[in-house]
């Protein structure tokens, strides 16, 4: 039997009416027209073969195409896939069957994820189904398999569906967090405690938050006085202005995890969109950031305001996480160590998984540049009962 051909999982149960039917030519053979009972006799003893070379026939004849509206979504939004079938035989086509794709994160609409589609002879018949994202994770919509039966359900024939699947990329939304939250709000109260100070702020002193100093000039006429930094013009013997603009190296670090152990979805949704909602909070402070996350190889985007954070959504919709990353490539170490200016700051690790060893002291660069960095690990979810000291453990839309 070729390998795109099996019995269908429903032929036992059509064989008592197919007995049936059997036994009422015989009857009617034998107690009413023997020649047109035995004739009825004999197509139904070869309805079974008919049925099968038919749709064999048919088979050769038969051609499915699919398209998608889009293919990144967002969530709540819907993307509407369009499968044609189109025969091109003489013969009436048995339906087609599609078994479409639906997981937690895009739910297609079909009823039992079956779709099915009848077509008349020359002709071609075309079906849509939706598909819906619920979860920021990455998804495909497509056909997951597709087949025919013959016209009495005895065997089903594959049907080749390689090109109809598409990749959906879901584009994360943005976890209510607000400035009052913990995080957020020591971040803003240290970067209003430097903005009173004339001194240039060192960022060792100001602990997790990493709050930026300021950048100085020479002193124009028209500058304010009151932006003078006596005791720095003092050190330096000539006058300095202090800027209003904070130092772009000293920006708050924050890194996403490459790593989901388990590849829970929800976990990495809540994780994401918690990410954002206190880079949202940050950013409307007036601070700034930036975020290195894995994309290929370990990207890092600057973030300034609230159109970069519409910009990073875009970016991370296509975002995976691993479940096979070594404890070592969950940070970018070379990549931190070779950015400019940067001698002393702290970052946010945000991870779905908990891990209490990532909050802490870690080292970046090497020799003269080596730089002790402060972690402060932010994790999806805890263990039962285990210690979450160090540890800001994320909850969608609240505090965390």
């Amino acid at each position: 039997m070729p390998k795109n051909i099996r019995a269908e999982k429903g032929a036992l149960k059509i064989l008592p009416g197919y007995l049936g039917a059997i036994a009422l030519t015989v009857i009617f053979a034998l107690f009413c027209s023997g020649t047109i009972g035995w004739f009825f006799f004999t197509v139904m003893l070869l309805l079974p073969i008919i049925s099968v070379v038919t749709a064999a026939i048919v088979l050769k004849y038969i051609t499915v195409t699919a398209d998608i509206s889009q293919t990144r979504l967002y969530k709540h939004e819907s993307a509407v896939m369009r499968i044609t079938v189109s025969n091109r035989s003489y013969i009436p086509a048995p339906t087609v069957y599609a078994e479409l794709d639906s997981s937690q994160a895009l739910v297609c609409s079909a009823a039992s994820g079956l779709c099915s589609i009848d077509t008349l002879p020359r002709s071609e018949q075309t079906a849509e189904v939706s598909f819906t994202a619920k979860m920021w994770y990455p998804s495909s919509a497509g056909v997951k398999s597709l087949y025919i039966t013959d016209h009495i359900g005895l065997v089903r024939f594959a049907l080749p569906c390689e090109s109809l699947r598409f990749d959906v990329d879901i584009i994360p939304d943005i976890a209510d967090i607000t400035d009052s939250e913990e995080l957020v709000a020591a971040i803003s109260d240290a970067a209003a405690q430097g903005d009173d100070c004339e001194e240039t702020l060192d960022t060792r002193a100001i602990g997790f938050t990493g709050t930026p100093g300021f950048e100085h000039r020479e002193y124009v006429p028209g500058d304010p006085i009151k932006r003078i930094n006596w005791k720095l013009s003092c050190k330096k013997d000539e006058l300095l202005v202090r800027l209003d603009d904070r130092v772009s190296a000293a920006k708050h670090t924050f890194i996403l995890d490459r790593l989901n152990v388990g590849g829970s979805p929800k976990n990495g949704e809540i994780c994401g969109e918690n990410m954002l909602g206190v880079l949202t909070a940050v950013i409307r402070t007036g601070s700034k950031a930036d975020l290195w996350f894995y994309l290929k190889d370990w990207q890092c985007f600057g973030i300034e305001d609230e159109n970069d954070i519409a910009r990073l959504r875009l970016s991370l919709a296509g975002y995976r996480f691993s479940d096979t990353v070594t404890s070592g490539e969950r940070i970018p170490y070379a990549e931190i160590a070779a950015q400019s200016g940067r001698k002393s700051s702290s970052m946010t690790f945000f991870t779905p998984c908990f891990d209490r060893s990532l909050s802490g002291v870690i080292t970046i660069g090497k020799g003269d540049s080596k730089t002790d960095v402060s972690v402060s690990a932010a994790a999806a979810s805890a263990e039962k009962g285990a210690d979450t000291d160090g540890v800001w453990i994320l909850s969608r839309g609240s505090q965390y």
